[in-house]
This record gives C-alpha cells, sequence and structure tokens, in this order.
C-alpha cells in the first residue's frame, strides 16, 4: 500500500496471489492476533481487501486464484509457466 514501494516495483513482473475472504479467514484463524486484524477479525479482512483490491489489481501483472490450492501447487504452477521443472 506504500506508495514508493509501488512506483519501484513498475516495468517488474507482480504476481498477486489472490484469495477469498473465507478462504483468508480460515488461513489466519479467527482467534489469531494480527495487528491489522484486531477486533471481528472476519470483518477486518473484508474491509482490507476491500480497499487494497483496486490497488493489488493495477500493480499485478499476474493474477493467481489460490483458494483450495496449497502453496507447492500454486509455486510449481507459477515455476511451469516460466519454464522451470518445479524442485529445480
Amino acid at each position: 500500500m506504500n506508495e514508493a514501494i509501488r512506483d519501484a516495483l513498475a516495468g517488474h513482473e507482480v504476481i498477486w496471489l489472490k484469495v477469498s475472504i473465507g478462504q483468508a479467514s480460515r488461513r489466519v484463524g479467527l482467534n489469531t492476533v494480527r495487528p491489522l486484524l484486531l477486533g471481528n477479525v472476519r470483518g477486518r479482512l473484508i474491509e482490507l481487501l476491500r480497499e487494497r483490491t483496486p490497488v493489488y489489481e493495477a500493480i499485478a501483472t499476474q493474477i493467481v486464484e489460490t483458494d483450495g490450492r496449497g502453496s507447492s501447487e500454486v509455486a510449481d504452477e507459477l515455476a511451469r509457466e516460466r519454464g522451470w521443472e518445479p524442485g529445480q
């Protein structure tokens, strides 16, 4: 969300690992203490994604849906897309 960082990313490949509110809630847990999520975790996630989504969409050169997928699956997909064999 920092403008200087957004400017620095210009011209670079930026991959947004997109997640739904439901999946984000499950991933962080509703009882997890995170400074940005204090209080109503689900409500705060909705608010954060609502304000951040337009920025992420504007910066991203690729959007990858991550719901229902493990980190290894996503990483392997991105590696293959770039001509790398997963695990190299």
